[in-house]
């Protein structure tokens, strides 16, 4: 029997190491990234799973929404409750400037729809989770 070069051990280690990345990589990437809508009347189930059926309550939106979730909030002013705050615990991606049926991001319109986070006299946004936090109003 022929004794393999370490030259071929290390290029196989390699392969080997490449390859179980690329599974690991597949695997966390499974659970697709998903967009949440919010406007300020409630309408169909109030879910929050698109425009027709958008939830009024930003809190309890971001509440729902998983690590890297997108948040498209329509034009309207929204408010914490009395000494509250919207309060951020994970990344997401916030974004306003919606009419309120658009199907695209590059369809908003912040100038002409604007999407306003109200102060209580305290903080509006608390971030207190770990990860990339965007918003664009």
């Amino acid at each position: 029997m022929k004794k393999k070069s370490p030259l071929y051990k290390s290029i196989n280690i390699l392969l080997q190491s490449a390859f179980l990345l690329f599974l690991t990589g597949s695997v966390f990437s499974i659970r697709a990234q998903n967009t949440r809508y919010v406007k300020p009347s409630a309408s169909g189930s109030a879910d929050g799973s698109s425009w027709a059926n958008a939830s009024n309550n930003l809190q309890a939106v971001i509440d729902v929404a998983a690590n890297n979730d997108t948040i498209w909030i329509a034009a309207g002013t929204y408010q914490p409750g009395n000494n509250q705050w919207f309060n951020l615990t994970k990344a997401l991606n916030i974004y306003g400037g919606f009419s309120g049926n658009e199907t695209s991001l590059h369809e908003r319109s912040p100038n002409t729809a604007p999407t306003i986070l109200k102060g209580n006299g305290s903080s509006v946004l608390r971030w207190t989770g770990m990860g990339k936090r965007f918003w664009t109003g």
